[in-house]
């Protein structure tokens, strides 16, 4: 910010000395344009998933100013077609729902602020992080497809799967067999009065031994 004074140099009255000098300033601020670098530096581009593309960045080095926001631009065949834009805090931006097997050509471009006068704002270059082909399939633009899963993965998720149905038909089992001794007790304490106490026990202990048999 700078402070300009204009001033007056007023001559004396004629045939005098009186009345020369300077006359009052009239004062005025300024405040220069931003300037210095407007190119963002160290852009990367990944293929995170076949429609998925990240785009990462830093901001400009050496800009007088601030970066209002970030233009992410998508080019085919030197035509733009997909133009995002971001906050000037944000340093990356993922790109979804693209075309398959079509090669992009990335830019990103900053948005410089104008200064407290609301001088200077401007674009700054468009500049070419890479090129980069996007997938053959896609089954969600945000997330990997199942091809993307490696074979241990997938025979993880096989004896997971496995184990829980085993588990699950081991306890029907188990209900199922509860059940019905417990139908026998019914029956055997109907018919006979005496004797219930060692015919409960032994019925358990068989039913215990039976259970243990079944899953080892």
């Amino acid at each position: 910010m700078y402070t300009v004074e204009v001033r007056t140099q007023n001559k004396p009255q004629e045939g005098t000395e009186n009345g020369g000098g300077l006359g009052d300033p009239a004062v005025v601020e300024v405040e220069t344009w931003p300037g210095g670098s407007l190119e963002p530096t160290n852009g990367k581009v990944e293929l995170l998933a076949p429609l998925l593309i990240k785009v990462s960045w830093s901001p400009p080095e050496g800009l007088i100013g601030t970066v209002e926001a970030y233009h992410v631009l998508a080019k085919r065949n030197e035509e733009t077609v997909r133009s995002e834009e971001v906050s000037g805090t944000t340093t990356s931006l993922h790109l979804t729902q693209l075309e398959a097997s079509v090669m992009y050509k990335i830019f990103i471009q900053a948005k410089i602020a104008p200064n407290s006068q609301g001088k200077g704002g401007r674009l700054g270059p468009e500049v070419f992080i890479d090129e980069i082909t996007t997938g053959t399939t896609g089954g969600g633009d945000d997330l990997p497809s199942a091809s993307g899963l490696s074979g241990g993965a997938i025979a993880g998720i096989v004896i997971g799967v496995l184990i829980a149905v085993i588990l699950v038909i081991l306890i029907i089992v188990l209900i199922t067999r509860r059940r019905s001794q417990n139908a026998m007790i019914d029956d055997f304490q109907w018919s006979e009065g005496t004797g219930l106490s060692y015919f409960r026990d032994d019925i358990e202990m068989q039913s215990i031994g039976g259970d243990l048999e079944s899953i080892l």
